[in-house]
């Protein structure tokens, strides 16, 4: 009997807590988010070799890739290196 009451109140607080988790999610300021990205001016920058690669078969430009150790298309070879974002910063 105790173990039942315990798995109601536990699903009732697991539903609580996923409405106000979802509720948190939407956007609070419509007007201020930009709209004018476009495909000609958006800017795309790969996080992973494994990105680039995709980036590579989809034939889209890049502005920057990751600084890695891995293997990038030689179309690449040129654009700007980045830090991972999982490295800290100096």
């Amino acid at each position: 009997m105790k173990h039942r009451f315990f798995r109601k109140v536990f699903c009732a607080v697991l539903t609580v807590t996923v409405g106000v988790t979802a509720c948190g999610c939407v956007n609070q300021h419509p007007d201020s988010t930009p709209t004018d990205i476009t495909a000609e001016n958006a800017r795309l920058v790969a996080t992973s070799p494994a990105v680039a690669q995709i980036c590579d078969k989809l034939e889209l430009d890049l502005v920057g890739v990751c600084n890695t150790s891995g293997t990038l298309p030689d179309r690449y070879k040129d654009v700007k290196k980045s830090r991972n974002g999982n490295e800290p910063r100096p």
